[in-house]
């Protein structure tokens, strides 16, 4: 086999109305974000830390893995600055930076940060907790919060360098050079992968992306994989006290459904009265109350208006999201609720009308009207002569009229999706057409006026 890349010649190919249009390269887009599977609005994902890996499949179907990428965790201040929400500052008297959002723990010692505020500064972490981080260097001045604050993990393994580099650093050049664009939010990083090179040339295969730990013996790449931060706020009312120090009661089980049975290095954080001021314990939920293992009073006073936020991580597993997309994007599938008497109850039945491969235990995100419900596939029912097909749920998918239509897409907790944004229309060919294999030996004996092992470079103007 010899190597394969573009005809430097050819520049145009032919659309579907016959016209030709300049050639052009395979651009896939890999998006890193939170998968709530919580079949509520009880909470949101505040933050993303950990790594993941993409893998690439070249033209012989040879798949090649990267190293692990670090998330690019973004934390922001929030736009209003009032006192119930996170701010972040930098104080040159003790070298801090502070969020009183306690999201920091999202970093790790040793990283550098970029501080975006007034003026842009870069530190390295020293130590970090919830609230604060220490760097290691001096901080030069004082910055007060501002609702434009960012501070953003800038490491040479994240973003879009990272990516960039991880790509081009699989073995035997697989992937010469690629062009990598960058989005990042809190809550997700985009990565927009453009293959540039001629050995890359034409419509590749999907980029696979896996998120999940890689850390039992024997496993490789090791990764930790991809956490999410959830942030739970409890209610702000008086009736939210502290009994013997180390229960917190909310005024309604409801505050506290997804807050993780047992838990350990849960932060909870103050959001009024003195905002900021954040404990990290370990301890279990039972109903409408936790009680931590160490006592939480350095919380102090939650009578009156205080109100509390939870943050805890959750990992995730899996590759895809659903199925890598191919362009044009995937549809949902259209289902229909057929149990008029279980509508608004678990046990709700949703009957499909096309084949599927839908499973029992598996996650599927229902979609009615404006609103998305999360739920899980109790039983799957016999196909009846009209290849319908009955799906149990265990929640509700609110109160409809029986017979409307809903639409499902399958949920496998991940938070990564691979989408083919554009296809790539040059061509990949043996010796780039401008040459001749020599099978023996792999090496490509290329015309003359051409070059490069695929002779994919033209180096005479007829």
């Amino acid at each position: 086999m010899c190597p394969r890349g573009n005809d430097p010649l050819t520049k145009m190919v032919p659309n579907k109305l016959g016209a030709n249009i300049e050639e052009r390269n395979e651009v896939q887009t890999v998006t890193i974000s939170a998968a709530n599977t919580y079949a509520n609005d009880l909470g949101t994902y505040v933050g993303l830390a950990g790594t993941f890996t993409l893998t690439y499949t070249d033209a012989y179907g040879q798949p090649w893995t990267t190293r692990p990428i670090r998330v690019k965790t973004q934390v922001k201040a929030a736009a209003d600055v009032s006192t119930n929400h996170p701010q972040l500052s930098q104080a040159s008297t003790d070298n801090k930076i502070k969020d009183t959002g306690a999201r920091l723990s999202l970093f790790q010692k040793h990283d550098t940060v970029l501080y975006s505020g007034a003026a842009d500064s870069v530190h390295i972490v020293k130590t970090v907790s919830a609230g604060e981080i220490v760097t290691q260097l001096s901080i030069d001045s004082d910055v007060a919060a501002a609702n434009s604050a960012t501070l953003t993990l800038n490491n040479p393994d994240c973003g879009e360098v990272g990516v960039q580099r991880a790509l081009m650093e699989l073995p035997n050049q697989v992937i010469p050079s690629i062009q990598v664009d960058e989005t990042i939010t809190p809550t997700a990083n985009m990565f927009r992968i453009t293959f540039s090179d001629a050995a890359n040339s034409g419509d590749q295969h999907m980029l696979k992306c896996k998120v999940d730990a890689c850390t039992d013996d024997g496993c490789q790449p090791r990764t930790d994989g991809v956490k999410g931060l959830f942030q739970v706020s409890s209610a702000v009312a008086g009736d939210l006290t502290t009994t013997d120090n180390k229960d917190i009661v909310a005024p309604a089980a409801a505050d506290f459904t997804n807050l993780p049975a047992s838990f350990s290095d849960m932060t909870i954080v103050t959001t009024a009265k003195v905002p900021g001021t954040s404990v990290t314990v370990s301890g279990t939920v039972s109903g409408d109350t936790l009680t931590a293992t160490t006592n939480v009073v350095s919380l102090g006073d939650l009578t009156g208006d205080a109100g509390l936020n939870f943050l805890f991580f959750n990992t995730f597993s899996g590759d895809d999201f659903g199925l890598g997309l191919k362009f044009p994007s995937l549809e949902y599938i259209a289902g229909v609720i057929t149990d008029n008497d279980k509508q608004g109850a678990a046990g709700t039945e949703l009957t499909l009308a096309e084949t599927h491969n839908v499973q029992v235990g598996d996650m599927l995100q229902i979609a009615r009207g404006t609103n998305i419900y999360v739920v899980k596939v109790l039983a799957v029912g016999a196909t009846d002569a009209d290849s319908n097909q009955a799906l149990t749920l265990d929640k509700p998918v609110g109160t409809t009229a029986n017979g409307e239509k809903v639409y499902y897409t399958k949920v496998t907790a991940s938070p990564c999706t691979v989408l083919e944004t554009a296809k790539g229309t040059s061509e990949l060919l043996e010796c780039s057409g401008r040459g001749i294999c020599d099978d023996s030996t792999g090496i490509c004996e290329c015309f003359e006026g051409y070059t490069d092992e695929d002779c994919s470079k033209q180096t005479v103007l007829f």
